[in-house]
This record gives C-alpha cells, sequence and structure tokens, in this order.
C-alpha cells in the first residue's frame, strides 16, 4: 500500500505566487492541483449571530488525504456543509476547479461530483446492501440497468472488503464497522471526485478504524480526493496534509478591547 508521502499542515512545494493559492494557515498550493477551495469564506448561521467561520482561506491539492481537525466549536461542521454545498458562505467564495458554487447548480453538484459519508451513515436499515447502493446511483444519474447495477454493487463492495454475499443483507444486520463500509461503498458507486467524510471513525475501535484508513487510500491510489473531518489522532497521522481549525480559530477571533485607565 502506497503509504502517504507528507504528514503536515501544508504542501511541501516552492511555488511562485502567481501560481499558488494561499491558505489562512500558510499552506501553498499550485493552482491547477485545487481541487476545492475556500476563499476568504465567513460563515453565520443567522444575522447578528457571530461569525463561525471568519475569513478563512484554505485549499484543498487533487489527488491527496486530506484531514480537517479541531476541538469542538471550530467550525468543522459547517466546513463540511460549505464544501459539500450543503450551505452558502455568508461572505467569500468555496470554489470547485476554480468556480464559484454559489452560482452553480449545487444540487448536480452534490449528486455527481462530490461524495459525502455522514457520521451517522444515513443507510436505510430496512433496505439490502444493494438496495442502498443502487438507490445512491439513481439519484446520481448512473444507474443503467440492473446488469450494471449488479456489476457496480459487485465491484465496490471489493473496494471496501465486503463479500459478495453482503450484497443482500439488510443495512440492520451489519455491525457499525460493516454500516461505515457500506456507506463508503454507495459513494464509491457514481465514483465523485471527491469524498468528503464527517468522523467516519469516531464509534469504531482501532483496528476496524486502519480498515477505514486503508481504503480512503485506496480512493486516493485511485485518483481522487478525500477530506476527512475527525478528532482522531490515528486518522489525521495517515493524511498527506492536516488542515488544524483550532490555529485558525485563534488567529480569526477578535482582540478584546482593553481598558486604559485613566492617570
Amino acid at each position: 500500500m502506497t503509504q502517504p508521502s507528507t504528514r503536515s499542515a501544508t504542501l511541501s512545494a516552492t511555488l511562485s505566487t502567481t501560481d499558488s493559492a494561499a491558505s489562512t494557515d500558510g499552506a501553498v498550493v499550485e493552482t491547477q492541483d485545487v481541487i476545492l477551495e475556500l476563499k476568504d469564506v465567513s460563515y453565520r448561521y443567522k444575522p447578528g449571530l457571530p461569525l463561525v467561520l471568519d475569513h478563512m482561506s484554505h485549499a484543498f491539492a487533487s489527488g491527496r488525504m486530506h484531514a480537517v481537525i479541531g476541538p469542538s466549536g471550530t467550525g468543522k461542521t459547517t466546513l463540511l456543509s460549505l464544501l459539500s454545498g450543503l450551505a452558502v458562505p455568508t461572505g467569500g467564495q468555496v470554489l470547485y476547479e476554480g468556480r464559484n458554487l454559489a452560482s452553480q447548480d449545487r444540487y448536480a453538484y452534490r449528486a455527481s461530483k462530490i461524495g459525502v459519508i455522514f457520521q451517522s451513515f444515513n443507510l436505510m436499515p430496512g433496505m439490502t446492501v444493494s438496495e442502498n447502493i443502487i438507490m445512491s446511483m439513481k439519484l446520481a444519474g448512473t444507474y443503467h440497468g440492473k446488469q450494471q447495477a449488479k456489476e457496480t454493487v459487485l465491484h465496490v463492495l471489493e473496494q471496501v472488503d465486503l463479500p459478495d454475499e453482503y450484497a443482500d443483507r439488510r443495512i440492520g444486520h451489519l455491525s457499525g464497522g460493516e454500516q461505515q463500509r457500506v456507506a463508503i461503498a454507495r459513494v464509491l458507486s457514481y465514483r465523485p471526485t471527491v469524498v468528503i467524510a464527517d468522523e467516519p471513525t469516531g464509534n469504531l475501535d482501532p483496528e476496524s478504524t486502519q480498515i477505514i484508513i486503508d481504503i480512503f487510500r485506496g480512493i486516493v491510489d485511485d485518483g481522487r480526493t478525500v477530506i476527512i473531518v475527525t478528532h482522531s489522532r490515528q486518522v489525521a497521522s495517515a493524511c498527506d496534509d492536516v488542515f488544524d481549525l483550532s490555529t485558525i480559530k485563534q488567529r480569526t477571533r477578535p482582540r478584546k478591547a482593553v481598558r486604559r485607565s485613566s492617570i
């Protein structure tokens, strides 16, 4: 298995400023390699509420495995919503392949360009593994008949290291680790360019966590990009790049006014 070449918050390259994208955390990525980019992004849930993200910039290089880390309250879930097109920033832009997501068909983007693996899996427990996967294929417009669908189901199950007989098992009869692998297989069935996972190993033991890491590494080796929101040191250390939101939060948090006593 290919080992990660870099485990740091920056991409190791000496680049000219005319051909690169700078990030709030100091990371610099060649523009031609950027798949997703936050460009001076701010976000608040309602007018008058504090900013959850404050003028954040960061570039995600294609063909790499990225970890987004930080304690609760630093905006990890908000960031995931913005990258996946579920929300639009209050200020700034989220760019996919250089184009502003706010001006694109975000439904089409979510259906085919990006695959989101939710922490709660979002599988249909009363349906079989095969039915869950095929349902996603139909939503993404990649379903082209029963035979093609069957071949795709077996192929993605192989990618997540589940035997063929799992295709006919109901989701409710699977373990947490198995359900997580089915959630990944469901996303792989329509071959998105970017896979985003929200705490994919949060409820798994170290052995199951390593299996999930290996699956994500295989996705990257296949030429795609993986972005993982995680609290797990095991996951973060396996990624090529680590984006720590806690350091950004510290930099962007407004300073308190200093009272000066009169003399």
